[in-house]
């Protein structure tokens, strides 16, 4: 009997304690994004070939979005969407301000999220590859294709940025994207705040194209003797020769890229450049060339130059100055005689040299003509 009743009492424990239990295991709270431009399919980020219903369990996802063209979804960009508050609360958040939009032709694309209020931190773009192209045009502010380019993008208030996949980056992490659900390769640059694209081609400068100079930037002539580099209409900058800094702008760039005009401000003047010329400058005015301007390209708004201390040798070339010592001889060496060597370190020629000799002999026939007459007056007067 008493074996019976533990038994009784075991079964009912579990029959009482087991729905407790059971009943404190809830299914995790699911949070769902909704909206979005339409075209656009949206895809976790770890997972860009499958696209996904907007539906998670986490309090944060990266989105990554694709805009279908010609019935192929192009990647975008990327963001971090926030599904749950610090307390757990479900948010539910709408991407339908989000701005996704795509010119093959132009080779522009644009990502905005910055009227998306559950968007976080910056950002990731996805901009297709074409062939000739060495640069990609940064517009930090552009809603709209039309605000993005090299020309438009500051008057239309946006903020301006060159950089050269494999270059200069100005600071962008910039790598080769391969998408496999469509079998296309694409520039993904990261850590923008909300911009637009443009892939175009700069033709000058080397591999991952030259340096450019920006706003209050220095060009310093005592360490590097020559410089290539890029400059843009109306930036100021700095050239250092003998550790004093001259302010340089390109002042004014033609639309058509005919010519640039360069400001010198210590000279006080400006010089208006085409293609392939050649200016000197004399920045302290002392009347001696500190600098030659060699213009090598201009492509508006900018100006492919190169700037390069100046030092002529015999052979026209630039040295530096440390290392031009001029070592001359005594009157008697080397070849041609006397007279040569003197023509040589006189640095004069021979038609001065008997100019001189004729004014010399002049010189002796007038006062031996005196002498001569001044003696004949003491004879005759003895």
């Amino acid at each position: 009997m008493v074996k019976k009743s533990c038994i009784f009492l075991m079964v009912l424990s579990i029959f009482i304690f087991v729905p407790m239990v059971v009943g404190d295991v809830r299914p995790e709270t699911r949070s769902t994004m909704s909206g979005g431009p339409d075209g656009t399919t949206h895809f976790k980020a770890g997972a860009p070939d499958t696209s996904w219903d907007g539906e998670t369990t986490k309090t944060t996802e990266d989105v990554l979005t694709k805009l279908e063209r010609s019935g192929v979804n192009y990647p975008v960009g990327k963001t971090e969407i926030i599904f749950k508050n610090d307390s757990g609360d479900v948010l539910n958040p709408s991407i339908e301000n989000l701005v996704s939009l795509i010119d093959r032709n132009q080779h522009k694309v644009v990502y905005d999220v910055s009227n998306v209020p559950l968007a976080t931190g910056p950002i990731t773009i996805y901009i297709e590859k074409f062939e000739g192209f060495n640069a990609i045009h940064i517009c930090e502010g552009a809603d709209e294709l039309p605000k993005v380019g090299p020309g438009v993008c500051a008057a239309l208030g946006g903020i301006p940025i060159t950089i050269f996949p494999g270059g200069d980056t100005k600071g962008y992490t910039v790598t080769s994207y391969y998408d496999s659900s469509i079998g296309r390769d694409f520039w993904k640059v990261e850590g923008l705040t909300g911009t637009g694209l443009q892939l175009f081609n700069v033709l000058f400068g080397g591999a991952g194209g030259p340096d450019f100079i920006g706003e209050g930037e220095s060009i310093d002539l005592d360490e590097e003797i020559s410089k290539e580099y890029v400059s843009k209409e109306k930036i100021e900058y700095y050239v250092i020769v003998d550790d004093i800094s001259y302010l340089v702008t390109v002042d004014y760039v033609h639309s058509e890229s005919e010519y640039a005009s360069f400001y010198v401000e210590s000279m006080g003047k400006s010089f208006v450049l085409y293609e392939g010329d050649v200016e000197n400058f004399d920045f302290n005015l002392d009347g001696e060339i500190d600098a030659t301007l060699d213009v090598e390209n201009i492509d508006y708004p900018h100006v492919y130059a190169e700037l390069s201390l100046f030092q002529p040798t015999g052979k026209f070339e630039f040295v530096p100055r440390e290392k031009e010592v001029a070592e001359k001889g005594g009157v008697y060496s080397g070849k041609g005689g006397i007279w040569s060597r003197f023509i040589e370190i006189a640095e004069g020629s021979w038609w001065q040299v008997l100019l001189m000799f004729g004014l010399l002999v002049l010189v002796v026939a007038f006062f031996g003509l005196m002498g001569w007459k001044l003696i004949s007056k003491i004879w005759r007067a003895t």
